[in-house]
């Protein structure tokens, strides 16, 4: 759930909610919902696929198409790249004492 902006998924293997058999029903059903203020739901999107990944992707896709997508201004997951001068991570360059040992 997104505490921020009151949205949450709901993934199921049935049209009735979880099944304990996933591999019998066949399908996912994702849903992407929005609560109001005054505790409304409203559906921002919804996908039912045979597996799950491909059902929560497709919900994303519908959500980002039909414009319900929240820009943020963090960027998760990114990797950061070290400038091609800079040595790789974890080690020092010469006469680096960060670490209160001298290099030799």
């Amino acid at each position: 759930m997104d505490l921020e902006y009151n949205r949450y998924v709901l993934a199921t293997n049935s049209a009735r909610g979880l099944w304990d058999e996933p591999d019998a029903s066949g399908s996912w059903w994702v849903h992407i919902v929005q609560t109001g203020d005054d505790n409304t739901e409203t559906s921002l999107a919804q996908a039912q696929k045979p597996w799950l990944i491909d059902a929560f992707d497709a919900a994303i896709d519908q959500l980002e198409s039909e414009g319900h997508v929240i820009a943020a201004d963090a960027d998760f997951g990114a990797i950061a790249h070290a400038d091609a001068g800079s040595p790789p991570s974890g080690t020092r360059s010469e006469g680096d004492s960060s670490a209160g040992i001298p290099l030799s």
